[in-house]
């Protein structure tokens, strides 16, 4: 996605991506070699395992002073890992969408339907999608 911000007489250029190997590729071209030369830094994070998912999920809840550890139900782990095929950005979005739907429905606990409401909340999931029939 790029966007282009006018601050007096300079114009910034800020572009963000998140795992595009696409962008990347294309920056190494001849024709925008340019370009990725003002680049200060870039990193490729990889997709996070079952074990990295439930230690983020757990860290964020602890942060909020929630110790409990079963707020999320196996299948709803499931879902929230087969959807968003373990890519940080997706997981932060869908987990924050999983707790505010479990927030606005009451639930202490977060459960597949749940999740399944909450995906239907977040934009571009690799994985899993729901399809209306």
């Amino acid at each position: 996605m790029w966007q282009v911000f006018n601050k007096f007489p300079t114009i910034f250029l800020q572009f963000l991506w998140d795992g595009s190997e696409y962008l990347l590729g294309q920056l190494q071209l001849r024709n925008h070699r340019a370009l990725c030369s003002r680049l200060s830094a870039h990193h490729l994070l990889s997709p996070w395992t079952l074990e990295e998912i439930q230690t983020y999920l757990t860290t964020g809840l602890q942060a909020v002073g929630i110790h409990r550890t079963k707020v999320f139900e196996p299948a709803a782990v499931d879902l929230l890992v087969r959807a968003t095929a373990g890519v940080p950005r997706s997981v932060c979005l869908l987990a924050r969408a999983a707790w505010l739907e479990a927030a606005r429905a009451e639930a202490r606990e977060i459960s597949a339907p749940t999740m399944q409401l909450a995906m239907e909340q977040v934009p571009g999931l690799l994985g899993l999608t729901r399809h209306n029939s």
